[in-house]
């Protein structure tokens, strides 16, 4: 009996010294798990295991070819490459295109794109007599706002025959593409006022001559009676105009410019406006 109560006095001070120690270190003594529930015996209750399985994550890539919201295109890249007619050896067949990339958000929009600009750009080619022995055709290009894409194409073109004698047939031509659709941007119906206001321009002087070097008498006043709605391009600080079909004595095409900020009026409402630097 002695030996029971010495063993139980030796638990309580032992309990004590317990508690007294966490008292003095400020820990929380706890016998049981921190969140367990305790039955009427002061058994901890066995809960089931937590089930830690990760998620699963989807990573199916989109299926659909529009941005996300509020996002805009990712920068476009363009090279100029050439194109050589490797079947005919006596054939100097040189033509520059462009080869577009960074829309692989929607490479489908951008095979179409770079489809439809190939098309373009080697026009001469395939809108040519088969005795043309000579195609030589450069590119220049303006992207605004990497939204729109101008393109404008100088075509030299000497038939069979001639051996260089005879004067080359030269052609200007341009077009603007819509990087986000696809489309071509259209004409300069675009612009807030295509007809009176825009003859107005090119007549007072405002539009200068570009091609050739050399002023050409009465240039303005032909450009004005006869410049078509679709034959423009921009640049980033410039509209360009050119009519085709001249004498070749006077450049066979001839190209006048103005600056955006000397057409205000003219480009005030312009969609492509809001792209320019």
């Amino acid at each position: 009996m002695k030996k029971f109560i010495t063993m139980a006095m030796a638990v309580l001070l032992i309990a004590g010294l317990v508690a007294t120690f966490a008292l003095l270190t400020g820990c929380e003594f706890n016998a049981h798990p921190s969140g367990s529930d305790v039955d009427s015996n002061g058994n901890v209750m066995t809960e089931p295991a937590e089930d830690i399985t990760e998620p699963t994550v989807d990573i199916t890539e989109p299926t659909s070819s529009e941005l996300p919201q509020g996002e805009s295109l990712p920068q476009v890249d363009v090279k100029i490459l050439t194109q050589i007619d490797l079947e005919n050896e006596d054939r100097d067949y040189n033509i520059e295109y462009l080869l577009l990339s960074g829309l692989e958000h929607d490479i489908n929009l951008q095979s179409a794109l770079n489809d439809e600009i190939h098309t373009f750009c080697t026009w001469a080619a395939f809108n040519r007599d088969n005795d043309d022995k000579n195609i030589n055709a450069t590119v220049e290009y303006t992207i605004l706002g990497n939204k729109f894409l101008s393109i404008r194409m100088t075509d030299s073109v000497y038939s069979d025959g001639a051996d260089g004698a005879a004067h080359p047939e030269n052609n200007y031509r341009a077009t603007i593409f819509d990087l986000e659709t696809g489309e071509h941007a259209g004409s300069l119906i675009a612009f807030s006022d295509a007809g009176d206001e825009l003859r107005a321009k090119i007549t007072d002087g405002t539009f200068k001559q570009v091609f050739p070097e050399e002023a050409i008498d009465g240039a303005l006043e032909i450009l004005a009676a006869e410049f078509d709605l679709h034959n423009f391009y921009l640049t980033n600080d410039s509209l360009g105009l050119f009519i085709t079909e001249r004498p070749y004595a006077t450049g066979s095409y001839w190209i006048f410019e103005a600056k955006y900020d000397d057409i205000p009026t003219l480009v005030g409402s312009s969609y492509f406006m809001d792209f320019v630097n």
